[in-house]
């Protein structure tokens, strides 16, 4: 895999980590209609 090929899959798994710590942020803004699709 290309460097960058990682550093998308690390980015990728920073982001699902915080998400996953954020969770019920995140369905507050689903419940208001601005989570993502």
């Amino acid at each position: 895999m290309s460097w960058r090929g990682w550093a998308a899959q690390a980015t990728k798994r920073a982001v699902l980590a915080l998400e996953l710590e954020g969770e019920v942020e995140g369905e507050v803004e689903l419940y208001r209609g601005e989570g993502r699709s």
